[in-house]
């Protein structure tokens, strides 16, 4: 027969009632041995988020659905209930901070300028492989074109005047 699986009982410190959302991210990661870095290292939560998190910095943090995904994130290697943590973030706050989009890693002027000038430079370098290759195709079938003519008339049975006449008659 098959037995019924318990679900796991979140690492939580044994009698002790749920305490503040930062706080018990921090006792979880404490608890486990670990640093914010290695946290990060990790999960590749950014370490402001973290702890922004635990210091309940909610307006540090960028909009709601990453904080929620930073959350699932910590919550799984902290083996922490994400359900019950998710109900003590904000429901509505304010709009995130230039600070919180930082978080992100959103492209500055100067590397979207950068990489543009590397996109720019790969079209180029496909550019010219495209056309080298059409060039190399139209070269291969004019070879052949040729070749196949030549073929084509030493196989041709030549006409009456270019055939040498016997004379039969003596």
């Amino acid at each position: 027969m098959s037995k019924k699986r318990t679900p796991k009982i979140p690492c939580e410190t044994p009698g002790e009632a749920p305490g503040p959302l930062g706080a018990r991210l921090r006792t979880a990661r404490d608890h486990a041995g670990m640093t914010p870095r290695m946290l990060h290292e990790k999960t590749r939560v950014p370490l402001e988020a973290i702890s922004a998190l635990e210091e309940e910095r909610f307006d540090a943090l960028p909009a709601p659905v990453y904080v929620r995904g930073f959350l699932k994130l910590l919550c799984g290697e902290l083996k922490l209930p994400y359900d019950e943590l998710t109900a003590q973030l904000p429901q509505t706050g304010p709009a995130p901070s230039a600070a919180a989009l930082s978080l992100l890693d959103l492209p500055s002027a100067a590397s979207t300028r950068e990489s543009g000038d590397k996109e720019e430079e790969k079209q180029t370098r496909v550019s010219t492989a495209l056309v080298l290759f059409i060039l190399v195709v139209i070269a291969s079938l004019a070879i052949s074109y040729f070749a196949s003519q030549k073929e084509r008339e030493r196989l041709q049975t030549p006409s009456a005047s270019e055939t040498t006449h016997l004379d039969v008659t003596g």
